[in-house]
């Protein structure tokens, strides 16, 4: 009896039984986003983990987060890594230079959400996943999509 009372429990189940909950939840959160329109899609928060994880080279989670935008693009009938590639091309070209440029980092991360959006909208628009009629509501609800997660990131900065 006494060996098990002394026995480690193993970390790495623990670890990988929150990254699949984590990952199942997102799979609910997007499922149920294509029910209620106004739930965003989160690529501003997913690029900001992308930021995150890069800077702290955490491969796992840089892959699972590859294989959610995968997942992502899959379910919107999107072409097969826009969305990976565009938030490398993101961080290479526009995240990485405002780094050294601003010092606020809550005015860099909400600056980040913006142009995760307006990136990712153009490429919607470019690919052609809305209908012509439908370009002026698809910009309001994005704007709507940057202010939600704006706000959510400003309250996770001041931890409210």
């Amino acid at each position: 009896m006494q060996t098990f009372s002394k026995m480690r429990r193993n970390s790495t189940y623990q670890v990988f039984i929150k990254y699949f909950l984590l990952f199942f939840g997102l799979v609910i959160y997007c499922y149920l986003g294509d029910v209620y329109v106004i739930l965003p899609p989160l690529f501003g928060i997913l690029f900001l983990l992308f930021t995150f994880f890069v800077r702290e080279q955490k491969l796992t989670q840089v892959f699972l987060l590859l294989l959610y935008l995968f997942f992502i693009e899959f379910d919107k009938g999107l072409i097969f890594g826009s969305l990976f590639l565009s938030f490398c091309l993101l961080y290479i070209l526009v995240y990485y230079p405002l780094l050294f440029l601003f010092q606020n980092i809550l005015f860099l991360r909400i600056c980040s959400v913006l142009i995760a959006y307006l990136f990712c909208l153009c490429l919607f628009l470019l690919i052609g996943v809305f209908p012509n009629g439908m370009t002026l509501g698809v910009w309001g609800l994005f704007l709507w999509y940057i202010f939600l997660e704006s706000l959510l990131v400003w309250l996770y900065e001041f931890k409210i």
